[in-house]
């Protein structure tokens, strides 16, 4: 009883803090010219600076089997967006980063951080440019990963890598019945990771990717279409039995509505096939499937139901992995101010070249009540549960929460 009371006296205690904080700060700042309900208007465009606060308790930080360790973990978020439209171009760019402190865990203290610019170009009715470029500076949670299992005890902080990404596109057409358009855009990333090299240097690696889609719509808001992508993966570092560098090609086809009166999604299906430089590796293929669905059967409620099975790396666990998931939620809103989200995860994880396949389920709901229109409040609860055969890797978790979100 003693420890669920101080637990709670923790919670409160940040968020108490956080609330008095922005409530003194804003009364200095709603009065700035330019600013608006949504936004703050500067340099042509609007900036949109927005903070989050988690106060959780984790009851199991390195999901582990048995021997499981706890801790309160708060999370501070700030995040900065501005957006610029032009009479031929957009911008925008999106900001954050993301401190994690664990009050009985200091060694899986985090902070992240990563920027994205988006850009598009339309100089005619029918031809759109468009690129991106990304940095992002990580960590990946001790239990998953190359940490799986027992080997979260073995290393004293999480794996950190950066990314850097960047794309370049084209879009050509226009969306009319009976008219063809086509997009198409090349990929590139970079993954490095920073610390426990003994493990992750044979992680780091380059992928390029060229996807390109035809559409053709047969309705005022449905178009056909088939997809084709090609991606290369290079690894820096070679194993010890055989490189994992490889070739993945992907054709799928299906159709895509958007806009309709309760309803927008796409259906794509098609086969996955990925060819290793290592001949003693083997090649990999699958029949694969990209599904989403968003349904509102009230204006304040949605429903939203995504589903897919592709390759994917699998980052020294094996050759590679053949994941399959399912999300389930739904958003609704009770009231002007109050707003609930449940939710529900499937994934399927079958590692090649390793005798191992993970079941991983999740659910969770949360409580927002917006105070003001820049303050909003809320409660969360998440479980998670692993099933795998592999050796100590099945873990049980939840995490409770209540969080702060204050926005301009």
């Amino acid at each position: 009883m003693r420890r669920l009371n101080f637990i709670f006296y923790k919670i409160s205690t940040n968020l108490f803090i956080v609330v008095v904080m922005f409530l003194y700060a804003s009364s200095f700042s709603v009065t700035y010219a330019g600013s608006s309900a949504e936004g703050l208007y500067a340099l042509g465009g609007k900036f949109y600076p927005v903070l989050r606060v988690d106060t959780l308790y984790n009851d199991n930080v390195l999901l582990q089997s048995q021997n499981e360790k706890d801790s309160i973990v708060i999370i501070t978020a700030p995040r900065l967006k501005y957006e610029f439209e032009g009479n031929i171009t957009q911008f925008s760019m999106d900001m954050g980063v993301e401190n994690g402190y664990y009050t009985h865990s200091h060694n899986d203290n985090y902070l992240d951080a990563d920027t994205k610019i988006n850009f598009s170009v339309y100089p005619t009715e029918r031809v759109t440019f468009f690129g991106a470029a990304g940095y992002k500076a990580l960590h990946e949670v001790r239990g998953l990963g190359s940490q799986s299992g027992l080997f979260a005890t073995q290393f004293s902080d999480p794996d950190r890598f950066r990314l850097w990404e960047a794309t370049a596109g084209l879009k050509y057409g226009v969306e009319e019945v009976g008219m063809p358009r086509i997009e198409t855009a090349y990929y590139h990333d970079e993954r490095r990771y920073s610390n426990n090299r003994q493990r992750t240097r044979i992680q780091d690696r380059n992928t390029d990717a060229i996807n390109t889609t035809l559409f053709y719509q047969i309705m005022p808001s449905t178009s056909l279409l088939i997809q084709g992508n090609v991606m290369r993966h290079a690894y820096k570092k070679g194993f010890s039995d055989g490189d994992l560098d490889s070739d993945q090609f992907t054709v799928l086809g299906g159709l895509t509505w958007q806009a309709t009166y309760q309803s927008e999604g796409f259906f794509k299906v098609g086969w996955n096939q990925k060819f290793f430089d290592e001949s003693t590796r083997g090649d990999s293929s699958n029949f694969s499937w990209e599904i989403g669905v968003n349904w509102e059967p009230l204006t304040y409620s949605t429903i939203s139901f995504v589903t897919s099975q592709k390759l994917e790396e699998a980052d020294g666990l094996g050759n590679d992995a053949n994941v399959r998931n399912v999300t389930l939620s739904w958003q609704h809103g009770w009231y002007k101010r109050l707003r609930t989200t449940a939710s529900f995860l499937y994934n399927n994880a079958d590692y090649s070249g390793n005798n191992r396949e993970d079941n991983d389920f999740g659910a969770g709901l949360s409580v927002d009540y917006d105070f003001r229109r820049w303050l909003s409040v809320g409660a969360d609860y998440a479980y998670s549960i692993r099933n795998s055969t592999g050796d100590d890797l099945d873990f049980e978790r939840n995490v409770f929460g209540l969080h702060v979100v204050l926005s301009l």
